[in-house]
């Protein structure tokens, strides 16, 4: 039978236990499997009864990033997923904006999401806002819809839009863009008319944000009508509110600020949580102890609650982590925490995720945003960009052994990306987990730096690579001669290899002012303000005066290091020749 909906979706409404038994899936886990879909709602309020709404438009949508939208296809053979580009590309774009004296723009397509058929059968559980409505949960909590067609489309909104559009862009066609397509992250595309006039823009499904040196030039007159030859392409006027998050660009004083300040005001006066304590941290060493103290449910009552907590964990849980990998990055330790225990909850967890909302709050009621600006002495002509790589771990942080690896991302002195990610094997001391930590961070480097070169964006070489452990530096530079690297695998050793091509450079940074350490473990208050500052506004002279002695010697070493590798060139090819030349005298 037809689920009852609003507006112009059209679902089957499918009991998941008869799905089973038919033999159409195995088990529950194939619903929403692989990409999983999102459901984009508009809300109206209801036409007999105004304290409710109902769903005024629809849309089901599959998304995945453009750098792994080739290994999704396992999961989605039908290709549904449309590629977005990666969040560290979003803010590389502001960032680039910023350093460059660019023009920001977006625009959307409308051509990317038509009404539509789907042709094969997938299965999506229910909002959880519906779940529990008679109305929507036709067969109670074991509800499952089968889209079958929508305002939108489920396979106009595929990954075909996308292959259309970089056939279109990237042609040598006379009618074709000729952009480049980056092949790091596929959802980005960049052209360079001269030295000095880019257009470079990142697609987000049906959403393109992108910077340029001349908006009215190459972008009203040369951009947008190049992409309505095959799409229709409209212009977005507004640029303060960008893929949900507001930013706002003050050219003149080379500065942006972005936040969630519109999206984290709705979701807490949505959630009736305006009235919550803000909190300064977004997880307290008392409440870390308490949450590490419990025990896992065990019994059944234990288990029945933690069943009731599961639904609003997920929720809360999934909507932060979404909101601080962009703009409070600060708190994905905290968040990384919490997901856990999403499995089997106890109240103390769900306590620890009122408490990240919390902290939430208070950056909004205290407007620490990021704010990206443009360092001094830096010119957009002549001027190189610098990275720096910081990583750390904690040993054995995990309760089943393994430590966690982390890593902060700063180019020009601005923050770009941090990530927190457990390691998979089992160290045995705390330099074999800073090494693994090394290591990880090296290969983000790599794909990095190689990202900044393709999009031709000149850098500052050598790279410098910082952590907090000599043993584990010492370990990399001479992976042979130290028994910490014995047992070691040789896949984890590239970056002892890597360094022998001198763009990049492992050295030694205060645990002080290494920021990756946030990403490692919950801190306590005052660490956790000093790299909090410095994410949200970038590396200021408080650091600078800790490390810039550091950077200076290093980058003395690496040029006395050339000088001596080419001085032994010239003194083998001399024994060269001299063989030769007695060579030639014998005979």
């Amino acid at each position: 039978m037809l689920g009852k909906v609003d507006g112009v979706v059209r679902l089957i409404a499918h009991d998941v236990n008869v799905l089973i038994k038919n033999g159409k899936i195995k088990s529950k886990k194939e619903v929403l499997k692989g990409p999983k879909l999102v459901i984009k709602k508009k809300m109206k309020p209801h036409p007999t009864d105004k304290a409710r709404k109902v769903y005024d438009q629809m849309r089901v949508r599959a998304t995945a990033p453009g750098h792994l939208s080739k290994a999704f296809i396992h999961f989605d053979p039908n290709r549904t997923s449309s590629p977005v580009m990666q969040q560290c590309s979003f803010v590389l774009i502001l960032i680039l904006t910023v350093l460059y004296d660019l023009d920001l723009f977006m625009c959307d397509d409308s051509k990317a999401f038509v009404f539509g058929v789907s042709e094969f059968e997938y299965y999506v559980w229910l909002p959880e806002v519906i779940r529990d409505d008679p109305q929507y949960a036709i067969y109670g909590k074991d509800t499952v819809w089968e889209p079958v067609s929508s305002w939108y489309g489920t396979k106009s909104a595929s990954s075909e839009y996308h292959d259309a559009t970089v056939q279109h862009v990237t042609s040598t066609a006379p009618d074709g863009m000729h952009m480049q397509q980056s092949q790091r992250d596929p959802a980005v595309f960049i052209r360079w008319f001269d030295k000095s006039n880019m257009l470079m823009f990142g697609s987000h499904v049906d959403d393109k944000l992108g910077c340029t040196h001349s908006a009215p030039r190459l972008y009203k007159k040369w951009f947008l009508p190049a992409m309505n030859r095959h799409f229709i392409t409209n212009d977005v006027p507004d640029i303060d509110y960008m893929l949900g998050a507001n930013v706002k660009y003050d050219k003149e004083k080379h500065e942006l600020t972005l936040s969630h300040e519109t999206a984290i005001a709705a979701w807490m006066e949505e959630n009736h949580m305006t009235e919550m304590v803000p909190k300064s941290v977004p997880c307290s060493m008392e409440l870390l102890k308490r949450v590490e103290a419990t025990p896992m449910a065990s019994t059944e009552e234990e288990i029945e609650e933690a069943h009731k907590l599961r639904p609003v964990m997920w929720k809360y849980i999934g909507w932060a982590g979404h909101i601080a990998r962009t703009t409070i990055p600060w708190a994905i330790t905290a968040i990384n925490v919490a997901a856990k225990y999403m499995s089997n909850p106890q109240p103390v967890h769900l306590e620890l995720v009122l408490h990240i909302l919390a902290h939430f709050l208070y950056v909004t009621k205290n407007k620490l945003w990021r704010i990206f600006k443009r360092p001094k002495g830096f010119d957009s002509k002549k001027s190189k960009l610098w990275c720096i790589f910081m990583v750390d771990s904690d040993h054995r942080g995990n309760k089943s052994g393994t430590s966690n690896s982390g890593l902060a991302v700063f180019i020009c002195n601005m923050f770009l990306w941090g990530s927190r990610k457990a390691q998979k094997c089992i160290t045995l001391n705390t330099c074999e987990s800073e090494f693994m930590a090394m290591s990880s961070g090296g290969q983000f480097a790599i794909w990095f730096i190689l990202f900044l070169e393709e999009l031709q964006f000149p850098i500052d070489y050598p790279v410098a690579i910082l952590g907090d452990n000599t043993a584990a530096i010492q370990t990399h530079y001479n992976p042979g001669t130290t028994k910490y690297a014995r047992h070691i695998d040789l896949r984890s050793k590239f970056v002892a290899r890597m360094l022998d091509k001198r763009d990049y450079v492992i050295a030694y940074i205060n645990t002080h002012s290494n920021v990756s350490d946030a990403f490692t473990k919950i801190l306590e208050p005052k660490a956790f303000t000093r790299f909090m500052l410095w994410m949200a506004n970038g590396l200021d002279s408080t650091w600078d005066g800790e490390i810039v002695g550091t950077l200076e010697r290093l980058f003395q070493e690496c040029k006395m290091r050339e000088q001596a590798l080419t001085s032994k060139e010239k003194q083998l090819s001399l024994k060269q020749n001299s063989k030769k030349r007695q060579k030639t005298q014998k005979d």
